[in-house]
């Protein structure tokens, strides 16, 4: 299906929707943003709220080209999730990606940083970054809920300051995870690994690994890339499991030394 708002229906169009305040709701249940069908169409979030159940940054073919640009305001997605037909573009250079309901965000996106970080709202929903993210900016999750992060993530430092951090991908930067937050490889009970540059824990952020047969281990792929409170701080273990047995298991796998506290700053609860 498509639309029922389509942006840029005929071939050789070039069709623009600046949203810059008010609200946009777009939630029937099969309803969706159609960015381009067969020409090319252009929606940049500015201010304001979007509420849609799905958004094609391209709804059709190779013959469009769809740009979704977001630099302030939210967009929050329902579950038909973000998807698109390459060629598309997908940018953030600021503001806020929320959501109705858990969905995946299967377009290869861009954070630029040009007004700042990407803020992800998860609203208590699971939200799979499922395909490539590259660019300068970065990212912070602060909001209820998980941003399972499961594709490549390349972009700037990932920031996690409310909620979850989860997923099975790889995150090529330095990720910060500060109380009440929680770092937890893998999601929605499938075992990890997540992989990232480096890990830095504030004091009583909590790190979850999950035991599902097999531990869901942290993989730290920088030399002494792991950071842990000090003096009196802690990070905090919570193992959570389904099938916990006598053994050994893998929870954090880094090279070098661990930084800022000692090994006794990390406790099992």
């Amino acid at each position: 299906g498509e639309g029922p708002l389509r942006i840029a229906h005929y071939p050789g169009d070039a069709s623009y929707y600046h949203l810059q305040g008010g609200t946009l709701l777009v939630t029937g249940s099969a309803s969706r943003i159609s960015l381009c069908i067969d020409g090319t169409g252009v929606w940049n979030v500015a201010a304001g709220t979007a509420m849609v159940t799905r958004i094609d940054v391209n709804g059709r073919s190779a013959t469009g080209h769809g740009f979704l640009n977001v630099s302030g305001g939210v967009v929050r997605v329902g579950a038909g999730g973000i998807n698109g037909i390459v060629p598309y573009q997908a940018t953030f250079a600021g503001g806020t990606l929320s959501a109705l309901a858990g969905y995946s965000v299967a377009v290869t996106s861009s954070l630029s940083g040009a007004v700042g970080p990407l803020r992800v709202d998860p609203n208590g929903q699971t939200i799979r970054w499922d395909a490539a993210v590259g660019g300068p900016g970065g990212l912070v999750v602060d909001g209820a809920g998980t941003l399972a992060m499961n594709g490549e993530y390349a972009a700037g430092p990932l920031a996690v300051s409310n909620g979850v951090l989860g997923g099975t991908g790889t995150v090529n930067a330095a990720v910060s995870v500060t109380a009440p937050a929680i770092l937890q490889p893998g999601y929605a009970l499938v075992a990890g690994p997540l992989t990232v540059s480096a890990a830095t824990f504030g004091a009583s952020a909590q790190f979850q690994p999950l035991i599902n047969g097999t531990s869901s281990v942290l993989r730290v792929s920088t030399t002494n890339g792991l950071t842990v409170p000090a003096g009196a701080d802690v990070l905090r273990v919570n193992v959570l499991n389904t099938s916990l047995v006598v053994g050994t298991y893998t929870l954090i796998d880094y090279e070098g030394s661990i930084q800022g506290g000692v090994d006794t700053n990390i406790v099992l609860y």
